[in-house]
Parts: C-alpha cells; sequence; structure tokens
C-alpha cells in the first residue's frame, strides 16, 4: 500500500468537530487545548467563529493536524496535498512547517483575502460538466462585464468560477444557454482564487518570509502546478491565493507516482467525489472521526 494524504480547504467546516479526538487523545487534547479560543470554535462555534473566514481556517488547519497525527501513527504516508487552505495543513503533516507557525501564518492569510474582498459584491458558482473548452470560452466572455475566472479544476465534471456577482451571472446564463445546465452558486465569503487576492499576495508573501519553512520529509503536491514539491514553497503559497486551483491535477500527479490509497482527512468528506472521479482506480478512504479512524485502521492495517 502507498499512501497519500489530502486535506479539504474552507467548506469542511462542522459544530464539533474533532471533539472526539480531543477526548480520546491526550495529544490531541493537549493541541486544541494550546488554542483554547479555536478549539471553543470547533467544538461549539463560539461567536460563530465558524462563519468567519479568520477562525474558520484556523479551525480546519487544527483539526485536519489533530486527525493526521493519529492516521500517521498507523500507516507510513509517501505524499500529501491539500486543498486551498488544506495545502497548509498538508506542510504541516509533511514536517515543511510546524503547526505553531502555521496557526498565526493562517490567521493573517485569512485577514487579507477579507480585506482584499471588502467592499465588493462577489461570489464562486460550481459549474458541473465536462465541457472545459467550451467553460473557459464562456467565462472569458463574462470576464468583459466584471471579473469573471476559472478558480478550480475539482474534478472531470467539476469546476468552480470565481469573480463579481454580475459577472458570473453573466457567465451563467451563457452557461444554460450553452446547454450546460448545473451551475450552483456556492456559500463563500467572495470570490477566493481570483485577481482580487493578487494585490494582497506580495504582503502574504512577506508574512511567509517570516516563517522557517524546512525541507519537508514527503513531498507535497502544490495547487498553483500540481508538481510534486520539496523547495520553494513561499512563491507557490504566495501565487496560490489569486491561481486556480489545480486538484484534479494534483491527484492525477500522486496516481503518476504510485499512489495507490488516499486518505482523506478532514472535519467532513468534501473532497470524496472529486477524488472518485478524479481517480477511479485509487482506494479512497476517509478520517472525518474517531468512528472512521478505527474503521480504517480495522479494515486497512
Amino acid at each position: 500500500m502507498k499512501v497519500a494524504l489530502v486535506f479539504p480547504g474552507q467548506g469542511a467546516q462542522k459544530i464539533g468537530m474533532g471533539q472526539d479526538f480531543y477526548h480520546a487523545y491526550e495529544e490531541s487534547a493537549s493541541l486544541y487545548d494550546h488554542y483554547p479560543d479555536i478549539r471553543d470554535v470547533c467544538f461549539f462555534n463560539i461567536d460563530e467563529g465558524l462563519s468567519s473566514t479568520l477562525t474558520t481556517q484556523q479551525a480546519i488547519l487544527l483539526t485536519s493536524v489533530v486527525m493526521a497525527k493519529q492516521v500517521m501513527k498507523h500507516v507510513k504516508v509517501e505524499a500529501v496535498a491539500g486543498l486551498s487552505l488544506g495545502e497548509y495543513s498538508a506542510l504541516v503533516c509533511a514536517q515543511a512547517l510546524t503547526l505553531e507557525e502555521a496557526m498565526p501564518l493562517i490567521q493573517t492569510r485569512g485577514q487579507l483575502m477579507s480585506d482584499a474582498l471588502e467592499g465588493h459584491e462577489t461570489g464562486m458558482s460550481a459549474i458541473i460538466s465536462d465541457q472545459i473548452g467550451l467553460i473557459e470560452d464562456i467565462i472569458k466572455q463574462a470576464n468583459d462585464v466584471g471579473v469573471c475566472t476559472l478558480a478550480n479544476y475539482n474534478a472531470p465534471s467539476q469546476f468552480v468560477m470565481s469573480g463579481d456577482l454580475k459577472a458570473l451571472e453573466v457567465a451563467k446564463k451563457l452557461l444554460v444557454d450553452a446547454g450546460i445546465r448545473k451551475v450552483i452558486p456556492l456559500k463563500v465569503a467572495g470570490a477566493f482564487h481570483s485577481p482580487y487576492l493578487k494585490g494582497v499576495s506580495e504582503e502574504l508573501n512577506n508574512a511567509l518570509n517570516q516563517v522557517n519553512f524546512l525541507p519537508p520529509s514527503i513531498p507535497v503536491v502544490m495547487n498553483v502546478d500540481a508538481h510534486a514539491s520539496t523547495q520553494d514553497f513561499i512563491p507557490k503559497l504566495s501565487k496560490q491565493i489569486y491561481s486556480p486551483v489545480k486538484w484534479m491535477q494534483s491527484l492525477l500527479m500522486l496516481e503518476s507516482m504510485g499512489i495507490d490509497t488516499i486518505i482523506e482527512i478532514g472535519p467532513s468528506s468534501t473532497l470524496s467525489s472529486m477524488i472518485k472521479a478524479s481517480c477511479p482506480n485509487i482506494k479512497h478512504r476517509v478520517v472525518m472521526d474517531i468512528e472512521t479512524l478505527n474503521q480504517f485502521i480495522q479494515e486497512e492495517l
């Protein structure tokens, strides 16, 4: 068995996430107790923190790392990857970045993203279709009336566009007129992975340069180029916030590396359909609570 771990981004959060790990493992409790405010957001959604980009990103990162630490006690991991925010969880688990440095870094990233989108009416919409050429052409047309860009290559029949609400509406009409019926607005805080974030990428780069990145213990497949990387994380992370997430390509890269088992780790199974659609021949497991962790251990080891 050749295993890779993958981690979700924003949107995977749910109230109570990680609480069973807290009660089951002293190590997990210690990690959560080190960040009591974020712990209470995870467990009880204190101050509706799971609706805020600033605290949600830290909550998902912390929970993902807590869960991964238990998984990695039972299986040798050959590579990691994460979707958007999940890339930071992957870097921590690859020992390229410590959790202690990742948590404030993620807070800075979230603040920069919020600042960049403030005052703009923006959003994101999922497109369910395999006609990527047509989708790209229509998004270019919609870009004439406002910012509209392809933000995620999630799976062969699942893409996400990001930009101004007006431009997204124009794109949706053009897509529906062209026969693509499933265009679904997403419940997100704004136009992530769009040109709106390019203006703050230099500030993120500065923050990243204050962090001590280490040589990873295993390769990290990065969003911006879907390459298995062991260095140059700072420029790739700086570019990631305004560039398309090449998630489908990242999964295919893992497959090309000989990975035969992907373990999805996080608060919920938001990546499952993407993994199954992109790599149907790879064994896929989910660990999102103690029950699924024990199921994995019993079935696979």
